[in-house]
């Protein structure tokens, strides 16, 4: 059994060295707004047509709680014409502020949002908290086409 495993791995890795690299890595620059550095995006998800870049939202440093959204035909577009201003679309996140109360009530502190999924049913993100935290947490909402609503008793 050892020596099918050794010849796997020394299988394994002498084709993943001699392997060709099949993709190109392209610098998009970004409209200022989204490219601000204290934006500091932890989450980028692609739901029907869309790329989402999610803000951690700190609000303990007074950040904006926001999402925003590129078209991605328009990221093909920036692509192919590195003068073309790229349009895009922020989403105000409500409820945060009253979420991250209730996280602290438990006893627990919040950081920032760490992931999103977005889906038919809605928007979801994962809350980052601090280490000595008991609890990490789930939010939901609802998008539409100026903001996300977040539901207040889902936590």
């Amino acid at each position: 059994m050892k020596s099918f495993s050794f010849t796997f791995l020394l299988f394994f890795s002498a084709t993943a060295f001699s392997q060709k690299k099949d993709f190109t890595v392209l610098n998009i620059s970004l409209p200022p707004e989204i490219s601000f550095y204290d934006n500091q995006f932890s989450g980028l998800y692609i739901y029907k047509d869309n790329l989402f870049l999610m803000s951690e939202s700190r609000l303990q440093d007074s950040a904006e709680a926001k999402l925003y959204a590129i078209k991605l035909a328009d990221l093909e577009h920036k692509m192919i014409d590195s003068a073309f201003i790229l349009p895009f679309r922020k989403y105000h996140i409500y409820n945060l502020e009253f979420l991250r109360s209730k996280m602290k009530l438990k006893g627990d502190e919040y950081e920032g949002l760490e992931a999103l999924v977005v889906d038919e049913t809605g928007v979801y993100f994962s809350v980052e908290t601090t280490t000595p935290s008991d609890n990490c947490y789930l939010l939901k909402g609802i998008i539409n086409d100026t903001a996300i609503i977040l539901y207040a008793d889902f936590l």
